[in-house]
């Protein structure tokens, strides 16, 4: 039985559009530095009010969502509209040598960089020279 949609589109577009709406998940590179660890993801075309960034246990969770709405008006009449929203989550298991109170976030030119600080207390231990 044909949708209402498949009037309008085929099915080929439904199917292309709902994979590549369920199926974005960003890169990332994560790096393993002497006094904290930093996590970069290629997140193009957001803005710094759509992510949220939450530790639960020892997990981190970086998400994000975006809409938008566009629409097209003749003689103050809507004659096309059209909805877009892009979402994801990401997440990321941490090791106990981190410091979750000081983790931050900033987000530039596409890509959202997270900062994770290593503890105090490992840092020292790192330090230690035996003889």
């Amino acid at each position: 039985m044909p949708s209402i949609l498949s009037e309008f589109f085929n099915n080929d577009f439904l199917e292309r559009v709902e994979k590549s709406a369920s199926n974005y998940m960003p890169k990332a590179n994560i790096k393993e530095l002497e006094k904290e660890y930093i996590i970069e993801l290629a997140v193009p075309g957001y803005s710094k009010k759509d992510f949220e960034l939450n530790v639960e246990d020892d997990t981190l969770k970086i998400s994000a969502r975006k809409e938008e709405k566009k629409e097209e008006k003749e003689n103050d009449k809507l004659i096309h509209s059209e909805y877009y929203i892009e979402s994801f989550e990401r997440s990321f298991t941490l090791s106990k040598n981190v410091d979750v109170d000081k983790i931050g976030a900033a987000y530039k030119d596409g890509i959202l960089t997270v900062t994770i600080p290593k503890k105090d207390e490992v840092l020292l231990k790192k330090m230690i020279k035996i003889k």
